[in-house]
């Protein structure tokens, strides 16, 4: 793309007075700055210091302005012969951009009035009326910014009519505005009445503007994600703005959909301006300049052609495998671990699952862990990464969640100040969730417009799972498709995703900590963090001993870790409304309803007939088989059974049909076990 600058370099800085005189008058009109004049001035032979400077200070513009149409005819007798105009007008995506402007390009350049043209025909019908903003003041930051409303009544129509018809002078249509500060712009057309959001007339474009980039950067990541662009100009600064389609159906839409976009682009590490959300923002006016750089229009229609079209492409991308890499060049630029969230146990933005058997305070220890996240405390031990926290609550009532918050909060010694919430964030769907799947499209839009207005949400908690579950439970594949939302929703906010499930039916000592979950081998194999909260069966020796909490239900939180090696299973009793660690190991050596150890702590080591049904079951459970239609050999449950004298040697044939009877739930055909 040719700009002046490169006309300029082909005319003789010894040329006649007139001929030196006009240039200079020619770049200030342009807005182009006094050291450029300067510089082209010291090539040639008549070149006095100072003398440019004085004569700038008199360029104060005239009836009949000397503009760069001069420059370039200058240029022309002299031979120099411009680029071909090229029929799209603007740049392309592989065009080269540079910070400065004036690096070469083998396109000619537009004039500003060809390239407001071609903005106004690129985002606006001829009738619309357009809004902008010649208008600025300097404030005490050192930014110039909008002053007042602009003009808001001339249509886009009988603008590009004044700009044809004084093509050689875009103030000419819109005004002079100040060098310093440029001038802007909006996006979407207006009923003429006002520039408000109310005044907005069809919610069509959004702008996305990120300036931490350098711009050649900026325009490749728009082009990689093919926005939806309709116009891209660049700001005479530090970034380009990318006025997007979102062609939203009304201001609640428009909404919506600028969050989705804000959220995916902010996904995919691309931090964007997220003020840039009203539909009545005003945008970089194309051909205007700003400080002696010009505004220019870099494109038109790029990328996608419409916000369904990249909606499509999105999805289709999301449906991509990734491709196949060697892992030393992976090794090169090996990415940094993400955080720990809870110390030795979950890293952000990754999947925990609770699975805990009854009376144990789920919700209670839920909210809890929420608590300490929130404020960056200590849960069970465990030190917890602070950030904001969003609770789902899918169960509780909300008057008792908020009465339990605030006990909670009093009983861990919190004081009772306004902000000691305030990191802290509760979503109450009682009776209306749905299927995660549907739920998760409107959980993520709300968390990204939080997290796009400042909130730094790091983790989501779903309590209860049950609630929100998708097809049968003990369905492989239905738990597969259920847990890949988890992973969209960890994806799609950056949050961890925390949730909690009930045990499966029976005793659960004598299974591991990945088999008690309730439904299919899915919930052990999916999360990256799975805690086990199963109650223990304390002896009297253990209650005597426990003079603080006698009557209280005692658990064990045991681990299946992806990312770090399983804790020291963390024994607690549950004391309304907390968890209390056992610090001095009192319940060590305890175990669950159905393991070797309850069954010696239960009445003093004695066989009672519970007991013996409790073995059973535990026995049954563990070895129930689908190839036997449901039922356990009577050989087998002979070996699982413990005997009580602690040396494996199992129980006889007659104890096991001796067991069977006293518990009136099973029966024995052919040597096998089957419930009744």
């Amino acid at each position: 793309m040719t700009n002046l600058i490169q006309a300029l370099g082909a005319i003789n800085p010894d040329a006649s007075y007139e001929t030196w005189l006009n240039v200079g008058m020619a770049l200030k009109y342009e807005g182009y700055t006094l050291s450029v004049w300067e510089d082209w001035s010291r090539k040639g032979a008549k070149y006095h210091p100072g003398e440019c400077e004085k004569k700038w200070a008199g360029f104060n513009g005239s009836t009949t302005p000397v503009t760069g149409g001069t420059i370039y005819e200058y240029a022309k007798q002299a031979g120099w012969v411009p680029a071909p105009f090229d029929e799209g007008g603007a740049l392309g995506w592989d065009d080269v951009i540079s910070d400065d402007g004036d690096a070469p390009a083998p396109k000619r350049e537009k004039t500003p009035n060809e390239q407001l043209i071609e903005y106004l025909k690129a985002l606006y019908d001829a009738d619309d009326i357009v809004g902008y903003n010649v208008d600025a003041k300097l404030h005490d930051d050192g930014k110039w910014k909008p002053e007042g409303w602009g003009v808001f009544t001339r249509t886009a129509g009988d603008l590009i009519a004044s700009l044809q018809k004084h093509p050689d002078n875009i103030a000419w249509t819109v005004g002079d505005w100040i060098p310093q500060a440029g001038a802007w712009i909006h996006m979407n057309p207006y009923d003429g009445k006002g520039i408000n959001d109310a005044n907005i007339t069809r919610y069509q474009y959004a702008l996305i503007e990120c300036d931490n980039l350098p711009i050649d950067e900026q325009i490749r990541l728009y082009k990689e994600h093919r926005l939806p662009i309709a116009a891209l100009t660049e700001s005479a600064g530090k970034s380009v703005h990318a006025v997007v389609h979102v062609d939203a159906n009304d201001r609640e839409d428009y909404r919506a959909r600028v969050s989705e976009l804000h959220a995916y682009l902010q996904s995919k590490g691309i931090q964007i301006d997220t003020q840039n959300k009203n539909p009545s923002r005003l945008t970089r006016m194309p051909g205007a300049t700003r400080n002696g750089k010009m505004q220019r229009l870099l494109g038109t229609n790029l990328g996608c052609k419409s916000w369904g079209e990249w909606r499509e492409w999105v999805k289709m991308r999301a449906q991509m495998k990734k491709p196949i890499q060697r892992a030393e060049d992976i090794d090169r630029v090996k990415p940094p671990l993400k955080p720990e969230q809870i110390e030795g146990i979950l890293r952000l933005g990754h999947k925990m699952l609770v699975t805990s058997s009854s009376k144990a305070g789920k919700s209670f220890l839920m909210l809890d862990l929420a608590i300490a996240l929130a404020n960056g405390r200590e849960w069970l031990g465990h030190k917890c990464m602070q950030g904001d926290v969003l609770y789902v609550n899918l169960e509780i009532d909300d008057a008792s969640l908020y009465h339990r918050l605030d006990e909670i909060y009093t009983k861990r010694g919190y004081p009772r100040t306004e902000d000691r919430m305030k990191h802290l964030w509760v979503w109450n769907l009682r009776g209306e969730a749905d299927t995660l799947d549907q739920l998760r499209p409107e959980l993520v839009r709300q968390v990204s417009e939080l997290i796009n207005s400042g909130v730094k949400f790091s983790a989501i908690i779903l309590d209860p799972l049950y609630k929100i579950e998708m097809g049968d439970e003990n369905s492989a594949s239905d738990m597969a498709k259920f847990f890949n939302e988890f992973d969209k929703i960890a994806n799609e906010t950056g949050c961890s995703v925390i949730s909690v499930h009930h045990h499966s039916k029976g005793a659960q000592g004598a299974k591991s900590a990945m088999d008690r979950g309730s439904g299919s081998g899915v919930f052990a194999r999916d999360p990256d963090a799975i805690l086990d909260i199963v109650e223990l069966v304390q002896d009297q020796h253990t209650r005597n001993i426990n003079s603080d909490y006698p009557d209280a239900h005692a658990f064990r939180i045991e681990s299946i870790l992806r990312e770090f090696k399983p804790i020291e299973p963390v024994d607690f009793w549950f004391v309304y409304p907390v968890a209390v660690v056992d610090e001095k190991g009192v319940l060590k050596g305890l175990g669950a309803a159905g393991s070797i150890e309850a069954a010696r702590a239960q009445n003093g080591h004695t066989n009672s007939t519970e007991d013996q049904i409790a073995k059973l079951d535990a026995a049954f459970e563990i070895n129930e088989s689908f190839e036997n239609g449901g039922g356990v050999p009577v050989s087998t449950l002979m070996k699982a059974i413990d005997n009580g004298r602690g040396d494996g040697e199992g129980v006889s044939e007659d104890t096991v049909e001796r067991y069977v009877k006293k518990s009136g739930k099973y029966e024995i055909r052919k040597r096998v076990v089957y419930r009744i």
